[in-house]
């Protein structure tokens, strides 16, 4: 059976109401306290997309049922802010029943559908790393209704600045089969993959196996990536266990003979050079990230004296430059922002900047390539408790890194590639958790944090993780709705807030290139609650994306998640007056008026982006971040 409801259906409320089906009389919440039930199930019609929808599609909801007596199904349908925006119930019989019922959306972003059993009080079990009470699927914001927008175009394919960890075979819905990148990586709007296929581990994992790089072009075979569109950042930490003392593959030790290991570097520089003209015509350069995470703690910590370190990048750069000669050499990609400021005694150590320095090691690095964490579950813009000065927030750190990057690096290597940002979940995987407001703090700080890393001068991000992973605790973008038997690359997924966050922010941002970040807003000190705002220009207009947001101050768990503030953005040149279009934190657009050149904002603990066309206006307005070159 199926009924269609539209927006202008008996299930519309023009007045958002909140999402209250799971209340109970003694204000508790059926799906933190209770245990969903197999009895009742709610899904989409398109898993082959991810669950995401093309702006204008309708919604084809399935419900079903299998209820000892009949009852009352009651359903809604809630927004991030779980807000309703469409509702309905229906009898349902004894024994198996199903239902679909059709909605026509009128916004975009991350929807989550409630459903329960009135009587029988059965509602919707917990499926993979979904918690139980929701089902959820998201709506691509629709760019054609942002009044003066067009998505900035690039001269080069290294212009992009969104890239992305992990894949998943959606298509055919179980990895690792078909197609792992799309369609989720264009719904995301993705541009920028990880390839690790040349690590000397790969191509030569025995003493015995004999590589040839193939260097004529015209030999060159499409890749999976190539296929999809997408520009390869190529990951080359890792040392076979035949070529390093510890007899085990591992980045942890250096080579045994650092000139075999050149030898090496040159043919990977070959292949690639060839694979450049061959599939990547639009990029100027190829991009090589020799380690990974080499401090202290991680899986990947360096053993190697620090004198080592500095040869495995000069080997690396002169068998990279001799192979290729557009080559970009990046490192050390220390797990942490704050990490590259530090000044420990040794690389694993967190010595940062200075001791690469010191040790002769950033000769030998075209640019800078560090992960993007800040400390674990709090908020960005914050001082996290209890660690002194070393981890100061997010935007602070930025901007040491980048004064840092001035000081100890050569002028042509000032490129910042921030290659892991992602932020997980401060509780385990159960049946109601994650909860909602920390579905949503997961949300807006890792947008935020992706935003001020790039409006502080770093070149592209890459957000973590496409989907949940059982090793961890909720890194995904996606919920991951068959971890049990699909832990990496799985083809069931369903949206996350932050997920449908992100689809917002790379349609407006990618292909811009950073103004810097709004200089009076509330005096930032990382302490006292207030707002923040970067600004980027686009390279074929004279549009200019201005992302705001306020935050409630604090650090920790306990940090308010209440951010308020007010502000008035400079969008024109004094005098003037006009409309600007203002987008929500998941695209949803409105125009507003503007007076005198700016524009009066009421901010929230998420980003929104105003779209206006007079750079000359704001740029007045901007700090820009130190030796970030567009």
């Amino acid at each position: 059976m199926s009924i269609v409801l539209s927006h202008y259906g008996q299930s519309y409320n023009p007045v958002a109401s909140s999402c209250n089906l799971y209340s109970q009389p003694d204000g508790t919440d059926l799906s933190q306290t209770g245990s969903g039930s197999a009895t009742v199930k709610a899904d989409v019609n398109n898993p082959t997309t991810g669950r995401i929808y093309s702006p204008g599609q309708s919604v084809t909801m399935n419900f079903t049922t299998n209820s000892a007596n009949v009852d009352t199904l009651a359903y809604q349908v809630c927004n991030f802010q779980d807000k309703q925006v469409s509702s309905g119930e229906f009898a349902v019989p004894s024994g198996s029943y199903s239902k679909q019922v059709t909605w026509v959306p009128t916004q975009s972003g991350y929807f989550a559908i409630k459903a329960m059993l009135k009587t029988s009080k059965q509602f919707l079990p917990q499926v993979g790393s979904r918690p139980q009470g929701i089902s959820t699927f998201g709506v691509l914001p629709n760019t054609t209704s942002w009044t003066g927008f067009s998505a900035s175009q690039t001269s080069s394919d290294d212009q992009y600045r969104f890239g992305v960890q992990g894949t998943n075979a959606i298509q055919s819905g179980h990895c690792c089969d078909g197609d792992m990148f799309q369609p989720l990586y264009n719904e995301l709007g993705i541009k920028w993959v990880n390839v690790g296929a040349y690590s000397w581990i790969n191509k030569q994992p025995n003493s015995s196996t004999v590589w040839n790089p193939i260097t004529n072009p015209t030999q060159i075979q499409p890749t999976a990536e190539s296929n999809s569109s997408l520009k390869p950042y190529y990951t080359l930490n890792g040392i076979p266990g035949w070529a390093n003392q510890s007899g085990q593959d591992s980045s942890k030790y250096p080579p045994n003979d650092f000139s075999a290991y050149q030898a090496y570097m040159k043919k990977v520089g070959q292949e690639v050079a060839a694979t450049r003209q061959a599939l990547y015509p639009n990029m100027q350069y190829d991009y090589y990230q020799i380690t990974w995470e080499p401090e202290t703690g991680t899986g990947t910590n360096w053993l190697g004296t620090d004198a080592q370190f500095a040869q495995l990048y000069q080997n690396a750069w002169l068998g990279l430059h001799a192979g290729d000669p557009q080559a970009i050499v990046l490192g050390p990609t220390y797990g942490s922002v704050a990490c590259n400021t530090q000044t420990g005694t040794t690389i694993g150590g967190c010595g940062g900047l200075t001791k690469l320095s010191q040790i002769g090691a950033t000769q030998y690095m075209d640019g800078l390539s560090s992960h993007g964490y800040w400390y674990s579950w709090t908020p960005p813009e914050s001082w996290p408790p209890d660690t002194g000065n070393s981890n100061p927030p997010l935007p602070f750190t930025m901007r040491r890194v980048r004064s840092q990057m001035a000081q100890f690096m050569k002028p042509s290597a000032q490129r910042l590639f921030m290659t892991e940002t992602g932020i997980g979940y401060p509780q385990a995987y159960a049946k109601n958790y994650p909860n909602l407001l920390d579905m949503q703090k997961q949300g807006a700080w890792l947008i935020r944090g992706n935003i001020t890393e790039l409006g502080e001068g770093a070149d592209f991000n890459f957000p973590f993780y496409t989907a949940d992973y059982s090793g961890e605790k909720g890194f995904g973008m996606n919920f991951n709705l068959d971890m049990a038997n699909q832990d990496f690359g799985s083809g069931q997924i369903s949206p996350k807030i932050s997920g449908m966050g992100l689809t917002t922010a790379t349609r407006l941002l990618d292909g811009t290139y950073s103004l810097g970040y709004l200089n009076n807003m509330d005096s930032f000190d990382g302490i006292k609650a207030g707002g923040l705002g970067y600004v980027f220009q686009s390279r074929s207009s004279n549009q200019v994306i201005t992302s705001l947001w306020a935050w409630g101050g604090g650090a920790g768990p306990t940090a308010p998640f209440n951010g308020n503030s007010t502000y008035n953005l400079h969008v024109g040149a004094a005098g003037t007056s006009g409309n600007v279009t203002v987008l929500d934190f998941m695209g949803n657009a409105k125009t507003m008026p503007f007076s005198n050149g700016q524009i009066s904002l009421v901010l929230s603990e998420y980003p929104i982006y105003v779209i206006s066309s007079d750079p000359t206006a704001i740029k007045a307005f901007v700090t820009a971040p130190q030796g970030y070159q567009k």
